[in-house]
């Protein structure tokens, strides 16, 4: 058995949680927040047994796209043996998506 723990931006939430549920994937949802882009997030747990895996990647990937958008974020320049300056630079990220981390469960008991 696995544990699967899901990040995804919060636009994602409603469609992915929808096809979990269709799928009979028990879950947990939870509120988070990025650390880089500071954005809202859903943290899906998910335990799954492993012949299952690949299905609820599969649904990942149909429910959270990546997409690239551009951001200004501040660069840091040095030029020889001047200390440096900061300075406003547009540059692009994926964004979107899912991060899917699978965790390895010795035991898994509903009380």
């Amino acid at each position: 058995m696995k544990l699967l723990v899901i990040i995804t931006p919060k636009e994602n939430t409603k469609k992915l949680k929808s096809e979990l549920v269709a799928g009979n994937f028990s879950l947990t949802k939870l509120t988070s927040e990025g650390g880089f882009l500071e954005k809202k997030n859903t943290t899906f747990l998910v335990g799954v047994e492993d012949e299952k895996i690949d299905k609820v990647l599969e649904i990942i990937k149909k429910n959270c796209e990546t997409k690239e958008k551009v951001i200004s974020a501040p660069a840091y320049m040095t030029h020889g043996m001047e200390s440096g300056m900061n300075v406003d630079e547009a540059t692009k990220i994926k964004i979107g998506g899912a991060t899917v981390f699978v965790v390895n469960v010795e035991k898994m008991v509903k009380i």
